[in-house]
């Protein structure tokens, strides 16, 4: 086959639907193996977005973990001053009614006494005022 020939092949094949059907197959291969590296590419970023965001949520969980944790030893903390506190005032409270009930018992024992005293007294002033009322008698009369 001579040379002119070959070229004349190869031109009329490459005008025929077999070539453009082949060179239809090539491009679509070609844009396939695109395809196929960008979605690879993509999967390989989604993972490593994926694994960063893993992180991230595990290293919250424990900062939150940690923080909850801080937060009931500050708690439980606060409970036990407050409960010291909370005795130490029932104690004085306990003490203080103690304290008025024998106050309580010291004044009802000073009001019978002082009930008994207090008639003396009385019928002491009512003598008194008397004694006062003759002596202004006594003064308007030599006054006059």
């Amino acid at each position: 086959m001579s040379l002119s020939r070959w070229y004349f092949r190869v031109s009329q094949f490459t005008r025929s639907p077999l070539f453009f059907g082949y060179k239809l197959m090539v491009y679509f291969k070609n844009m396939s193996r695109q395809l196929i590296t960008d979605l690879q590419e993509k999967v390989i970023t989604l993972l490593e977005e994926n694994q960063s965001l893993q992180k991230w949520k595990d290293i919250r969980r424990e900062d939150i973990k940690s923080l909850w944790e801080k937060n009931r030893d500050t708690i439980t903390a606060f409970q036990d001053k407050n409960n010291v506190a909370w005795e130490k005032n029932m104690t004085l409270w306990k003490k203080n009614m103690t304290l008025w009930s024998n106050v309580k018992t010291l004044l009802m024992a000073e009001v019978e006494v002082w009930g008994e005293d207090l008639d003396q007294w009385q019928i002491g002033l009512d003598l008194w005022k008397k004694e006062l009322d003759l002596w202004k008698d006594e003064q308007e009369f030599l006054g006059e």
